[in-house]
């Protein structure tokens, strides 16, 4: 198997939609003398049975992998963001600890509902 730009050998075309111009090249799958001399796909006939099983066409792959790489860089972005935050937690934690002896146990804010403030 093997991409050509065009098939050259008899029959000459694509043996699913019977093209001999795809620009797209096309699949030689060499010669099978049972089928027929040589086998040739189309490039256009192997998007669109790669299409019936779900496979995504090659403007879709390379959509998704322009979202992936930006993905990727948000990742990388939010996890250098997180790793400042946690010094930030750990160096206030270490501030309140040696300033007043205790740690924080509870988040502020207003207290739950049913219990009693004194």
């Amino acid at each position: 198997m093997m991409l050509v730009d065009r098939p050259e050998l008899v029959p000459g075309q694509c043996v699913v939609n019977l093209s001999a111009d795809d620009p797209g090249g096309y699949v030689y799958l060499g010669e099978r003398p049972w089928i027929d001399p040589s086998i040739y796909v189309s490039r256009q006939a192997v998007i669109d049975m790669g299409r019936e099983f779900g496979f995504p066409s090659p403007d879709e792959i390379h959509t998704l992998r322009l979202q992936l790489a930006d993905a990727e860089t948000e990742l990388a972005r939010v996890s250098a963001e997180n790793v400042q935050l946690n010094r930030d937690v750990e160096a206030a934690e270490w501030t309140l600890e040696r300033q007043f002896g205790a740690k924080i146990q509870n988040k502020p804010g207003r207290p739950r509902k049913g219990s009693t403030s004194a």
